[in-house]
């Protein structure tokens, strides 16, 4: 395995109100192909792939618990051939 990148979004004004696990589980996205619902740590993973390439990345959002931010974990590229 090898790195990871990691995004802070910020919640801004929507800090009170926005819940990770109800819009991914209440709208569907956890039963959508290709996306993986955790339960245990409340974090979404899904592959994104780039439309003119032969890659894809590893993607995990989460929503910790007292946290201002959403974040996103960008894992390794694979090759999709």
């Amino acid at each position: 395995m090898g790195s990871c990148d990691l995004l802070h979004l910020p919640l801004g004004e929507c800090i009170t109100t926005f819940n990770l696990k109800d819009a991914v589980c209440n709208h569907g996205f956890s039963m959508m192909t290709l996306n993986s619902w955790i339960p245990s740590t409340k974090t979404l993973q899904r592959p994104l792939g780039h439309a003119n390439s032969t890659t894809s990345v590893m993607v995990s959002i989460s929503q910790p618990p007292n946290s201002s931010s959403i974040l996103i974990q960008v894992h390794d590229i694979q090759n999709t051939l």
